[in-house]
């Protein structure tokens, strides 16, 4: 059984005094610079009518509240990941490549590089340790183990967190009158987006194209970004602060730099065009045991 309160006597090791995107405050916290999106109304998903790159799982459309938070104004980076578990990029390429019999290849290595090959599990505890080092009590309880392991949300915990699949996609739409983009802030992909179309096949650091209207940087591409949901199909009812009831595979947004449509040309729900993946209304999926070389997380805190 995993021990939530073995976090607290953890050894955290440090690895220097770093940017503001990755750096470490007095009493041992890292430093992640959170922006507050204040609750609001939005038409959650793709309409009707819309063609093109969309989804069907991207509809039913319905409007969605949601309560007001904090959210990282950056992916979390390889640096804050080290200086929370003590392993760099490179162990994590070990492990990915463990798991799936065979060298998975980095894509991109820097302090300032969006961290990834992390898998659902392992941000989870990221997320908890980071909570026990700030002082904050952890928003998720982990028991179990294997295959019988089980996490639960703890909503009155003061604690980090993953966002919401609907508290992504409203910050990513830049919260209250951020305007109607497909990507999160611009109708051109390549201004607030790495993806096929200009990443190199490869991560870039974080914070160098535009962010949208809330000064998030990379809701649109890099690496897509774990939230808490698990996958299933959208209702067709008007929800407040909702969380899936339900499914096997843990819900990824934002897209990245990676094209996966030479790989699916044949699936109906994938469409041909490089930056389709990267809109603000595309959904993906993941098994949340699994490390992937374009998935990444960024951070949410209560009000």
């Amino acid at each position: 059984m995993v021990k939530i309160a073995a976090l607290l006597t953890a050894t955290i090791v440090l690895a220097a005094v770093l940017s503001s995107c990755g750096g470490v405050r007095g009493g041992g916290d890292i430093n992640v610079d959170f922006v507050r999106v204040d609750g609001g109304t939005f038409l959650m998903g793709t309409p009707e009518g819309v063609s093109g790159n969309c989804w069907e799982n991207e509809r039913p459309t319905r409007n969605v509240t949601v309560s007001g938070f904090y959210i990282g104004r950056y992916l979390i980076t390889q640096a804050q990941w080290r200086a929370v578990t003590g392993r760099t990029q490179r162990q994590q390429q070990s492990l990915a490549s463990r798991q799936w019999g065979h060298n998975i290849s980095l894509t991109g290595e820097g302090d300032r590089y969006p961290v990834y090959l992390v898998s659902f599990i392992e941000v989870i505890e990221f997320i908890n340790r980071k909570s026990v080092m700030a002082g904050r009590e952890p928003a998720y309880e982990i028991t179990g183990e294997g295959m019988g392991l089980r996490i639960t949300w703890n909503r009155e915990a003061n604690g980090y967190r993953l966002p919401t699949e609907a508290e992504w996609e409203f910050a990513a739409r830049g919260g209250r009158g951020g305007g109607d983009f497909e990507f999160a802030g611009s109708d051109v992909a390549g201004e607030v987006a790495w993806y096929p179309g200009n990443s190199g096949d490869g991560a870039r650091e974080v914070g160098l194209l535009r962010p949208n209207a809330l000064g998030l940087y990379d809701m649109s591409g890099n690496v897509m970004e774990w939230v808490w949901d698990l996958y299933s199909p959208y209702p067709d009812e008007d929800q407040v602060d909702p969380v899936s009831p339900g499914g096997t595979y843990r819900v990824t947004r934002g897209g990245s730099w990676y094209d996966p449509n030479p790989l699916h040309r044949e699936d109906r729900h994938f469409r041909n065009t490089p930056e389709g993946f990267v809109r603000v209304a595309s959904r993906t999926r993941h098994v949340e045991w699994n490390r992937h070389q374009n998935v990444g997380f960024r951070l949410v805190r209560p009000l």
